[in-house]
């Protein structure tokens, strides 16, 4: 079993939070406003379970970041297995 390394993780976790903030910069309480005006269907999902799939996202994308840049360990940026 290999152990996991730092340095990649807080970089596949910085990189993550960095982009969710950047997109919820985009988005700011116009989405709140508009969404809440609009005349919904009644099969409509729960907000609550776009947050949870929101956030296994985001935890799947960090995995698969932080897999790609512990993979990646040459100089020239080349990845090894």
């Amino acid at each position: 079993m290999r152990s996991l390394r730092i340095a990649p993780l807080l970089v596949a976790i910085a990189i993550c939070v960095l982009f969710a903030l950047f997109g919820n910069s985009l988005v700011g309480e116009s989405l709140g406003n508009w969404y809440g005006a609009l005349d919904k269907p009644w099969f409509l999902v729960p907000l609550w379970a776009f947050y949870i799939v929101g956030a296994v996202y985001y935890v799947l994308f960090a995995t698969v970041l932080y897999r790609i840049l512990v993979h990646v360990d040459s100089r020239r940026g080349r990845a090894t297995s």
